[in-house]
């Protein structure tokens, strides 16, 4: 098992200004952008491995009363582990205006290759971006994502971006594509 792509990030990197950058965009040369979507796992992974100890603490200890620690600390480690199944993922995209294709890395859970998901579509077929939005405790994030003619849809990002920050990185990546299509604000409960 590969563990060189795990990453145990407890902010998100900075961009050339300071801020903190929630979706890399590069461009290695003229015909290839990547974008690269890290989520913040850090942590959960220390809860995961706090209720561990906890779990494991009473067998070192002479006491027998510890059980409903254990039977907390069960519940926190399978609390955390139900969320890495549901959790955002890595999203690793690369356009090549040469190939004319897009692919699409969907990391598994923890980064690591268990499930991960690979996804090959045609530039040519997109037929609009979309900047989903997602409303939780009164406060809008948004994700990006594409829509291709045959009613396919991928994302791009995570869903942590701002709506200004969303529709910069997807304005950025339709003028690299040099497409003619349109950026649409959809809801997100919809998904």
């Amino acid at each position: 098992m590969d563990f060189s792509n795990f990453k145990l990030s407890f902010s998100y990197p900075l961009d050339e200004k300071g801020y903190a950058a929630k979706l890399l965009i590069s461009t290695p040369n003229w015909f290839t952008m990547q974008t690269h979507c890290q989520p913040l796992h850090g942590w959960s992974v220390l809860g995961l491995l706090g209720s561990l100890f906890f779990m494991f603490l009473p067998t070192f200890t002479s006491v027998s009363d510890d059980y409903y620690k254990i039977f907390i600390a069960a519940l926190v480690f399978f609390g955390v582990l139900i969320f890495y199944i549901y959790a955002d993922r890595t999203i690793n995209c690369t356009f090549n205006k040469q190939t004319g294709r897009i692919e699409v890395l969907v990391g598994g859970i923890l980064d690591l290759p268990l499930i991960e998901n690979k996804f090959v579509f045609r530039i040519s077929e997109i037929k609009n971006f979309e900047m989903i939005r997602y409303t939780t405790r009164g406060r809008d994030r948004f994700q990006i994502g594409i829509m291709f003619e045959n009613g396919e849809r991928i994302s791009i990002s995570a869903k942590n971006l701002d709506f200004t920050g969303c529709q910069e990185y997807a304005e950025k990546i339709r003028d690299f594509l040099e497409l003619d299509v349109p950026i649409k604000a959809v809801d997100g409960s919809f998904f």
